[in-house]
C-alpha cells in the first residue's frame, strides 16, 4: 500500500475499485483526485450508432458474447427503429403541448 501511495507503482483495477469503494470515491478520483463530471448522453446519437453497427454487413456483432445472428440483428434494428420513433413522437408532442401553453 505504501508503493501505492508514493507513486512507485499502480494497483490492478480490481484493488483500485476496492479501495475505491472502501473509501466512498470513484476510481477516477483516486487518480486525479476529482470526481469526474456528469456528461449528459445523447441517447439519440448513440441509438443512430448502434442502427448504423447493425446494419454493417462486415460487423461481427455479439451480445452478451454471443455471436448475433442476421435474423436477430434484423429484429434488433426493427426494435431500435421502433423505439426511436417513438422517442421521436414523444418529443414532439411534448414540444407541440410547450407551444400550447405558451
Amino acid at each position: 500500500y505504501g508503493e501505492y501511495e508514493r507513486g512507485k507503482i499502480l494497483p490492478p483495477m480490481d484493488k483500485m475499485k476496492s479501495l475505491a469503494d472502501h473509501f466512498g470515491v470513484t476510481v477516477d478520483y483516486l487518480f486525479s483526485g476529482k470526481e469526474k463530471q456528469n456528461e449528459s448522453i445523447d441517447i439519440a446519437r448513440a441509438l443512430i450508432i448502434v442502427l448504423n453497427q447493425l446494419k454493417d454487413k462486415n460487423n461481427d456483432l455479439s451480445f452478451d458474447g454471443e455471436p448475433l445472428e442476421q435474423a436477430t440483428k434484423q429484429l434488433l434494428i426493427e426494435s431500435l427503429n421502433h423505439a426511436f420513433e417513438i422517442a421521436l413522437l414523444m418529443k414532439k408532442s411534448k414540444s407541440s403541448e410547450q407551444l400550447e401553453q405558451t
